[in-house]
Order: C-alpha cells, then sequence, then structure tokens
C-alpha cells in the first residue's frame, strides 16, 4: 500500500505544489478520486497516519462536500 500512497502524492499532490495558482492545480484531482474510490480495505492496510491521507486528505481536499462526508464514515468505522 506504500506504493498507493506514493501515486497519490504524485497525482494529487504533486500538480497543486508545481501548478499554484492555476487551474492546472487541479490536474491529478479526478485520478486521485478514481483511485480512491476502487475497493479497498483502508483500515485494515493502512496505519491510521496513513490513513488521513488516503483517503482522508484526498477526498477533504476535492471541493465536493458530499466526499467531506465520506472522509467522516471512514473515520466512524
Amino acid at each position: 500500500m506504500a506504493g498507493g500512497l506514493g501515486l497519490m502524492i504524485l497525482v494529487d499532490q504533486f500538480p497543486r505544489s508545481i501548478y499554484r495558482d492555476t487551474a492546472d492545480m487541479f490536474a491529478g484531482a479526478n485520478i486521485a478520486l478514481e483511485i480512491v474510490n476502487q475497493p479497498h480495505d483502508w483500515q485494515s492496510v493502512l496505519s491510521p497516519v496513513h490513513q488521513l491521507f488516503i483517503p482522508g486528505l484526498i477526498l477533504t481536499y476535492i471541493e465536493v462536500c458530499i466526499l467531506h462526508q465520506k472522509v467522516f464514515l471512514y473515520a466512524l468505522s
């Protein structure tokens, strides 16, 4: 799963940093969302710290309120 974490950083965080304050900073958001929405058992595979990033950080960075609620459901399960 460490590879998944690296991939998420690459597709979501890297464009946000190098293209800051431009529309291109969101270029990887859809790819990151697709990865997060794949069926995974996050809680059994990732440490609590990694769970903050996948799916937590990815879902809260995407500016859709329903996805923010999904983060809380992950945390409560």
